[in-house]
């Protein structure tokens, strides 16, 4: 009853182009994933740079997040992210926000989350780790994006 699974929801080629990603090792297996998506409205996109160089891939409810990627919002957008530790990020339109660093074991004290802000808003709800003493930051970022 407590199983953890996911579910794909794609249209024509794109599940094809997403297993073909998965075989060339493009996607992170699931033991990695870190958050997900719970709500989201207009185009907003994921990319990860310190995986194999990818193209942002378009996010839906359920989607995935990995630690190092890069979410951007388009303006009259936004997404509802939930980390595994219970904690929630609301990005909002026109937006740029990158997760640094997140790993959250329930068996030790090396939780962390770091995150940069690079960008537009956000509204944070702190879970496990930003309730504990762990290392826990959103850093502001100059960067092109502004």
């Amino acid at each position: 009853q407590q199983a953890d699974y996911s579910v794909r929801v794609c249209e024509g080629t794109q599940c094809q182009q997403e297993d073909d990603k998965l075989k060339k090792g493009a996607i992170t297996p699931a033991h990695d994933v870190i958050a997900r998506i719970v709500d989201i409205s207009g185009q907003v996109t994921a990319s990860n740079s310190e995986r194999l160089p990818e193209e942002a891939r378009p996010l839906t409810i359920g989607a995935p997040l990995y630690s190092s990627d890069l979410l951007v919002s388009s303006a009259d957008s936004y997404a509802v992210i939930v980390f595994k530790d219970k904690g929630r990020i609301t990005l909002e339109p026109s937006s740029n926000f990158a997760i640094k660093s997140y790993h959250l074991d329930e068996t030790d004290q090396s939780d962390r989350a770091l995150y940069d802000f690079i960008s537009g808003g956000m509204r944070v709800l702190t879970g496990k780790i930003g309730k504990a003493e762990a290392a826990y930051a959103i850093i502001p970022i100059l960067s092109e994006f502004n």
